[in-house]
């Protein structure tokens, strides 16, 4: 029987090389300690909490087992220039308010005054005394709130800033060690992949030269998004996607290795769930690939049974789960069958999905040693916009950022593999990445055409409660209340610190 407290065991977690899986764990852990201990009761808090901790070094002991030893190519110098890089775009994407910041930080700063402002769990009252919760994706905002109830909200911003940079950094860590090399070439491949959506405008809108202030991915009524337009407005979805698929695919590749099935993958991926549930969807597919990579074996199903893959990821399951049907707000949603014009919509998807992904990855089938994976990341994407959930599809967004991901992994792959002599296909993708690169590179230019001369056009939105950010559907998308007897089994009641507008009741109704 293994042991997880031995000396052994806190020797490798506390000084071994394997410093990336302790840091990113925690990263990621950390938020849910923050989250248990101040929305469940009390009573249930505890037990909670030891359950999440006792996962967390079971899973830590299975990346500190299975480190080989293999060293990512790179000297110390293309470390430090490749982070740097990573640095000036992080915070150049307005996380912190140093730079202009997207129309979602409206949100951002909302979700983030309220919960370093006011007591947890966040609540609110109506004038007839109804109390209702924050109910959102909270894990981003959980550390630089705690922050800045210990030290000020006069340093909010730069626990925001910290926050983006160290998940963002912990990201491309993990692509250098998937695609085994630090290029800075990899840096800007990682900055700048997006679909090729200027195509899609140039034939939609009969335009090339946009005006800067344009948003070029909307040019079809959906998106995948770009990675810079993922740090750039919804960062909290894609640092839990870059983080969590860089390490699936970690264990996707070492699983098996040397008799070695237990593997933490479904705790790994449920740690999305807090951080992002529609990531957390995306990331299914992943988990069945890894789960049935060996066959269909009673040795291979046997890591489902172990402790922080069945009570630790179901642990989260269930409490997150509960919080998030508390929200009160009925999201529109719908298959691509149910249109009203299903020939125009089956025409959008064909062309949506050539512009965005599968000239890459048709490419990319030619000469590729992880077929599996692109298969399972083609397969996503195509499947993805037959259904649509949310008033801006946030589903399909969000939930393609996994696959999105794994794509950039294996454009990465495809070049670094010294197998691969196929030199017009190499030719053809460096042409593709250009012309994708535009995507990123106007969402960068829309950023920095807010400064003038050392003022800012269009700077951070102000820290207000969600209660006072005066739109009522939009405030509604994150409140909700304790519609079930489970609910308020688990939940604390709160202390309301806030009066809700009549325009957001209203909506409720």
């Amino acid at each position: 029987m293994n042991k997880v407290f031995d000396f052994a065991t806190l020797k490798r977690l506390f000084f071994s090389g394997n410093w990336l899986s302790i840091i990113s764990l925690s990263y990621l852990g950390f938020p849910y300690l923050l989250f248990l201990a101040g929305w469940p009761r009390p009573s249930l808090a505890i037990p909670m909490i030891g359950i999440f901790i006792f996962s967390m070094f079971k899973a830590l002991n299975y990346f500190i087992q299975d480190e080989d030893g293999e060293k990512v190519q790179g000297n110390w110098w293309q470390w430090v220039v490749a982070l740097f890089v990573v640095l000036i775009w992080v915070v150049s994407s307005g996380s912190g308010g140093i730079f202009p910041q997207s129309s979602d930080y409206v949100k951002h700063n909302a979700i983030i005054f309220d919960l370093s402002n006011f007591h947890w769990p966040s609540t609110y009252q109506d004038q007839a005394g109804n109390r209702y919760y924050l109910i959102y994706y909270l894990a981003y905002y959980l550390p630089p709130a705690f922050l800045a109830k210990l030290f000020g909200s006069e340093y909010l911003n730069f626990f925001m800033l910290g926050q983006t940079v160290i998940g963002v950094m912990l990201a491309i860590c993990w692509f250098f060690k998937i695609i085994r090399s630090v290029n800075l070439w990899a840096v800007f491949l990682f900055i700048f992949f997006g679909g090729l959506d200027i195509v899609g405008v140039f034939f939609t809108d009969k335009k090339l030269f946009l005006n800067l202030y344009s948003h070029i991915e909307w040019w079809i009524g959906q998106q995948y998004s770009s990675q810079a337009t993922q740090l750039w407005w919804v960062p909290q979805h894609a640092i839990t996607s870059w983080l969590i698929t860089g390490m699936l695919i970690f264990l996707y590749e070492r699983s098996g290795k040397n008799g070695n099935f237990s593997t933490p993958f479904v705790w790994v991926a449920s740690l999305s769930a807090l951080w992002s549930p529609f990531v957390m969807l995306g990331l299914i597919p992943y988990c069945v690939l890894i789960l049935f990579r060996h066959g269909v074996n009673w040795q291979a199903r046997k890591i489902l049974l172990s402790f922080e893959n069945l009570l630790g990821a179901g642990l989260i399951f269930f409490v997150v789960g509960v919080f998030y049907q508390a929200r009160l707000l009925q999201d529109v949603s719908g298959f691509i069958w149910q249109s009203a014009n299903l020939k125009s919509e089956l025409l959008n998807y064909l062309f949506f999905v050539l512009i965005e992904f599968l000239l890459f990855a048709l490419l990319l089938f030619t000469k590729t040693e992880e077929r599996r994976l692109l298969t399972v990341a083609t397969a996503t994407l195509l499947l993805l916009p037959f259904f649509h959930f949310g008033a801006a599809n946030d589903f399909g967004m969000r939930a393609s950022m996994p696959s999105l991901f794994v794509l950039v992994y294996l454009v990465a792959r495809f070049f670094v593999n010294p197998k691969n002599d196929l030199k017009w296909a190499k030719i053809t993708l460096v042409a593709l990445l250009i012309i994708g690169a535009q995507t990123g590179g106007h969402e960068i230019a829309r950023n920095i055409s807010g400064m003038r001369w050392g003022r800012w056009h269009g700077n951070g939105y102000n820290y207000v409660s969600i209660a006072d950010i005066g739109q009522g559907y939009y405030a509604n998308q994150y409140i909700g209340n304790a519609r079930t007897k489970l609910f308020e089994f688990i939940f604390r009641d709160g202390d309301y610190q806030k009066i809700l507008p009549e325009d957001i009741v209203r909506a409720f109704k």
